[in-house]
C-alpha cells in the first residue's frame, strides 16, 4: 500500500543500496521502479563506500521526473554513517568525528545510520564528545522496533531531526521506511536544515529479521567474511 501524505510533502527513501554495494543485487533501474510502485517521490542511493552508480541514478531520475539525492553509506571506526549531497566519497574507516567533518567540508549532510544495530551501529560507541551530526536515522527497514526506538530516543536527546530509510538491498524492500519532507525545500541541504524531515515506515518483524540475518550471513560467507 502506498503511503498517504498531503500534497505539500515529499516522500523519499533515504537508504537504498544498489549493485555498487557488495551485498546488493538491486539495479538502479529497479530501485526507481520499486520507488514508484511504493508511491514514493524519490530515493537516495547510499551504497557502501561507493558512489559509482550516482551518475546513472541522476540520469534516470531526470528522465522520469523523480527526486534523487546523492548519498553514500560510509564505514567509520565506530559504525556506519550516511552522507548526502556530497560530490565524492569520503575516506572510509576513519573516526566518526573526522568523517563528519569531511562531509561538512564538502557541503554535505551527515546522518547516523541505524545507531543501535548490533553490527555497524555507532550509537553505543558515542562518548561524551558527540560530533556535529545533522540527523539520526530512527526508522530503518532492516531494524527491529526496539532498536529503532533507541535511535529515536538518541535523536531526542541530541535534539536532532529524525530520518527514515528502508536500507533496501532488493526491490521488495524499497519504501518500507522513508522520510517526509516539506516540498518548499529546494535542495538536500535546505531539506535537512529547514525542511523538517519526518521519519516514517514500518519496523522489521521477527520473521523478517530472521530472513535478513540468514541472508547477511550467506553474503558475508561469500565475501570471505570481509566486513563492509
Amino acid at each position: 500500500m502506498s503511503p498517504t501524505t498531503s500534497p505539500g510533502t515529499l516522500r523519499i527513501d533515504l537508504h537504498v543500496h544498489t549493485t555498487a554495494s557488495p551485498d546488493s543485487h538491486l539495479t538502479v533501474e529497479d530501485a526507481f521502479a520499486a520507488a514508484r510502485k511504493a508511491g514514493l517521490d524519490g530515493i537516495a542511493i547510499t551504497d557502501h563506500n561507493s558512489m559509482a552508480n550516482i551518475s546513472a541514478a541522476e540520469e534516470i531520475a531526470g528522465k522520469e521526473g523523480m527526486v534523487f539525492i546523492r548519498g553514500i553509506e560510509v564505514s567509520t571506526i565506530e559504525g556506519h554513517l550516511l552522507a548526502y549531497g556530497i560530490p565524492r566519497p569520503p575516506k572510509s574507516l576513519r573516526p566518526l568525528s573526522e568523517t563528519v567533518d569531511a562531509i561538512h567540508e564538502m557541503g554535505g549532510i551527515a546522518v547516523l545510520a541505524h545507531p543501535f544495530r548490533s553490527v555497524h551501529g555507532a550509537g553505543k560507541k558515542l562518548g561524551a564528545s558527540v560530533p556535529p551530526l545533522d540527523a539520526v536515522e530512527t526508522m530503518n527497514g532492516h531494524t527491529s522496533a526496539r532498536t529503532n526506538k533507541s535511535a529515536s530516543r538518541l535523536a531526542l536527546r541530541m535534539e536532532l531531526p529524525a530520518t527514515g530509510g528502508s536500507d533496501a538491498h532488493d526491490a521488495k524492500e524499497v519504501g518500507r521506511c522513508y522520510t517526509e519532507f516539506d516540498r518548499m525545500a529546494p535542495d538536500v541541504v535546505s531539506i535537512f536544515r529547514a525542511g523538517r524531515p519526518r521519519a516514517c515506515g514500518v519496523d522489521l518483524s521477527l520473521s523478517g529479521r530472521i530472513v535478513i540475518s540468514v541472508g547477511n550471513a550467506t553474503k558475508r560467507a561469500r565475501r570471505g567474511l570481509k566486513p563492509i
